[in-house]
């Protein structure tokens, strides 16, 4: 294959026909992207070439002192991944989470690089900003291994939704008083006990978004009546909406919102509801008023 120095000096015999045979050369050298098994005697920062000894294209480094690879010459598209065409990537990655719940994510970096982490918002370091995402029709393969067992969406970001059944609960006058809520929608970690104390104690440690209804059997007594709902956290209040009830007709509702941080081991929560109406008062037991719903959201 041809290679050239790409200078053309006096040493050439630049004249007539020698000094074209020589741009031949240069030009033919450059079109190969000096292609050979070894490598060009005279070398530049940034020279391409072939090694047909390794079927391997490199190129010069800035500073003209090694061979960088740039990919396979014997493979489509140099083995690289182009966007939007279907590779099959082979991988084998040895994962090893700090804890049981923790999540892993899969993607590439600034570089192309396939690359995993512990969180979405950090790859091998990369930040967010620089993950890419890897095309549908790109199809991962290879082997996966684990020093604990894989974690699955349901439990590395649990969710539950729970109501009463159709089954009202009545709520003394003035009196704080927790929700019982028997049945679940869903409980992906079964992080909901539903049965003895009514509560939510999350084994993931993170942040959680929580929504709690409750929903009042109307009417009130009087005019100017409250309602409230409210979160609490280890047995205490944690976060608490209150409305007034103006009139007396009609049922009426009161919904709590909270992100908490949850340590993953003894935190709990629980949704509580009080009024100020003078007799004690049910709220409705439909799934549709009166739920206690929450997810992982970091």
């Amino acid at each position: 294959m041809p290679q050239h120095d790409l200078s053309i000096t006096n040493a050439d015999a630049n004249t007539g026909i020698t000094i074209r045979s020589q741009l031949n050369g240069a030009l033919q050298a450059l079109g190969t992207l000096q292609s050979g098994a070894t490598e060009p005697t005279v070398t530049y920062a940034y020279m391409l070439w072939a090694d047909t000894g390794n079927s391997l294209l490199k190129m010069r480094n800035s500073t003209n002192t090694d061979w960088k690879i740039i990919g396979s010459l014997n493979e489509d598209y140099l083995a690289l991944m182009p966007k939007n065409v279907a590779q099959t990537i082979p991988v084998q990655h040895t994962f090893n989470p700090v804890s049981v719940g923790v999540p892993f994510f899969l993607g590439t970096n600034a570089l192309g690089q396939l690359v995993t982490g512990l969180n979405s918002d950090k790859l091998d370091g990369y930040e967010a900003t620089a993950l890419a995402k890897i095309a549908e029709n790109h199809t991962i393969s290879g082997i996966y291994t684990f020093s604990t067992a894989p974690v699955l969406s349901g439990t590395a970001w649990p969710s539950f939704n729970v109501h009463r059944n159709a089954v009202n609960q009545t709520i003394v006058a003035s009196t704080p008083t927790k929700i019982e809520f028997t049945t679940e929608s869903w409980d992906t970690n079964s992080n909901f006990d539903n049965v003895t104390n009514f509560r939510f104690l999350p084994t993931v440690v993170g942040y959680y978004l929580l929504i709690g209804t409750a929903r009042y059997n109307g009417p009130f007594v009087g005019s100017d009546k409250i309602m409230r709902a409210m979160i609490y956290k280890n047995g205490a209040e944690y976060k608490q909406v209150q409305r007034i009830k103006h009139g007396t007709a009609g049922d009426d509702s009161v919904t709590v919102e909270a992100i908490i941080n949850a340590n993953g081991s003894s935190d709990y929560y629980e949704l509580w509801t009080y009024h100020t109406d003078s007799a004690s008062k049910d709220i409705l037991g439909s799934y549709i008023y009166t739920n206690f719903q929450g997810i992982r959201i970091g």
